[in-house]
């Protein structure tokens, strides 16, 4: 997904759309969902090995996803923009008036009442406006040497932002007809994710 097309769209509208709908709370019934942030890793050297690899540097966020149901519940993002996946993760950087849209493996089948860890990589070269980067600065495959500087991008952006998931029932539902039919719909509202 081209984020500056998504930046494009009414700011003004969008963000307050997006706050309005992630602090939506059903003061009944606690989310289907619990979703906390656990840690940040860097990726900043390609290893030697010419296997698959993402090119660096790349923040990686880690996460646990809880299921706080007593039945099997789908976590599930769209994870490129070829994927016919609705639900979404997003970073909204209140300060930089920013949206990323965050990628993760697609699916999990989650067992009543435990946690899964997922993985969100953020690749620099991808958002150089957020980060306020030079397509001049990739130029490397070995950036050891900006550890500390990139380590700050990555806790000054999760400082400043909510992270939203917002799920889906559609996906459930082409899941449903796929894979596991007995898999039950969730509440369809915004999680903000716990850091």
């Amino acid at each position: 997904m081209n984020n500056i097309n998504l930046l494009k769209i009414k700011k003004a509208i969008l963000l307050p759309l997006f706050i309005f709908l992630g602090c939506k709370s059903d003061k009944i019934d606690s989310p289907d969902f619990t979703i906390k942030f656990i840690n940040q890793k860097l990726y900043l050297k390609e290893p030697k090995s010419r296997g698959e690899y993402l090119t660096p540097p790349i923040i990686k966020w880690n996460f646990t996803i809880k299921n706080n149901t007593n039945e099997e519940r789908l976590f599930t993002v769209k994870n490129n923009s070829k994927s016919s996946i609705i639900s979404r993760f997003y970073l909204i950087d209140t300060i930089r008036d920013k949206i990323l849209r965050l990628e993760t493996t697609s699916i999990y089948v989650l067992s009543p009442k435990s946690i899964e860890k997922i993985e969100v990589n953020i690749p620099l070269k991808n958002y150089m406006d957020i980060f306020e980067l030079h397509e001049t600065y990739f130029n490397r495959l070995d950036y050891s040497s900006d550890s500390s500087k990139i380590k700050r991008m990555g806790e000054s952006i999760l400082k400043n932002s909510m992270i939203v998931y917002f799920p889906n029932n559609k996906d459930i539902k082409k899941y449903q007809i796929t894979e596991k039919n007995n898999l039950k719909l969730i509440k369809d509202k915004a999680i903000i994710i716990e850091k």
